[in-house]
């Protein structure tokens, strides 16, 4: 199977990288712009690299990434020069009546509770139900830039929805005006609860040389 990175350069459109172990980068911008990305149903390891400009309800900014498998698949995240997926890995799995403080260090906040799923994964208005959910199960927060991962469901198809979240003041309990929100990506049928911190990863990994390989089935697509 071929191992393809495939790079996108700000278009938008659909990307099939098909069977082997992938790499798809997007180049996101700020403008109004939908993928669809389809990872292929394999064993290989894939990853899916978001490099954000800017974060913003406005951009509309959207990758819907389809047979990304929690086994072995993985996404970096980039906003401009700062990785939000490179730290702690902190789940939520209280109800709203209990506000969880979040660990210095974390980068990915997963809200894992029947309590705080959203079916409408796209909506990520200032003040809107989204934002009220995760301020709900967030108290004590430094100010940060974060990733959060909010499910549609509690079932074993259930989509995973992935925010950049910007805080923009320490805040001992969370509200919806003092952060903002972008959603970025869906997670197709990954099942409530089934992301894990091995899912979330830097932009580039170590690089191995086989000295020995003639580098055969490697390509390289830019579009």
């Amino acid at each position: 199977a071929n191992a393809d990175i495939i790079t996108t350069a700000g278009g938008a459109g659909t990307i099939n990288a098909g069977l082997g172990a992938d790499t798809v980068v997007i180049n996101a911008g700020t403008g109004a712009r939908t993928w669809t990305v389809d990872l292929g149903n394999d064993a290989n390891a894939d990853k899916i690299i978001f490099n954000n400009a800017a974060a913003g309800t406005g951009d509309n900014t959207v990758a819907t990434v389809v047979n990304f498998n929690v086994a072995h698949d993985k996404v970096a995240v980039n906003l401009g020069a700062d990785s939000l997926t490179v730290g702690g890995f902190q789940t939520i799995d209280q109800n709203p009546a209990g506000d969880t403080a979040i660990i210095a260090g974390t980068k990915v906040i997963e809200l894992h509770h029947a309590d705080f799923v959203n079916v409408d994964l796209g909506v990520d208005t200032n003040n809107g139900a989204m934002e009220i959910e995760i301020a709900n199960a967030i108290g004590n927060i430094a100010a940060g830039t974060y990733t959060v991962i909010v499910y549609s469901g509690s079932g074993g198809a259930a989509s995973a929805g992935i925010y950049t979240m910007s805080v923009g003041a320490n805040s001992a309990d969370l509200v919806a005006a003092q952060f903002t929100l972008e959603h970025f990506m869906t997670l197709s049928s990954v099942g409530f609860g089934n992301l894990t911190a091995a899912n979330f990863a830097a932009a580039i990994d170590p690089v191995i040389l086989d000295l020995e390989g003639d580098a055969e089935g490697l390509r390289i697509v830019a579009g």
